[in-house]
């Protein structure tokens, strides 16, 4: 395990939803830890001209929300980090 957790941020027509599923069973098969919250981003709302990042206001707590449990995670897993 890399004790080294990975979160998801994703975009596209679809927010990315299927991408980031995908990611995170293929990252269960090497035992890297991936917190709940994904968070899924529209490029035609969530970009500006489709290429600006500008997310909507109601994005910005749960991006917060994301970037919070990823270091509270990493925090947990530091010890294990630090072991090796």
């Amino acid at each position: 395990m890399t004790e080294k957790p990975v979160s998801f941020v994703g975009y596209g027509s679809l927010g990315g939803a299927r991408s980031i599923e995908q990611l995170r069973q293929s990252l269960a098969t090497i035992s890297v830890p991936t917190p709940g919250i994904a968070v899924n981003l529209l490029l035609a709302i969530d970009f500006e001209n489709w290429t600006v990042f500008k997310p909507q206001e109601h994005q910005l707590p749960a991006l917060q929300n994301l970037f919070v449990e990823n270091y509270n995670w990493a925090k947990a897993f530091k010890s294990l980090r630090e072991s090796k």
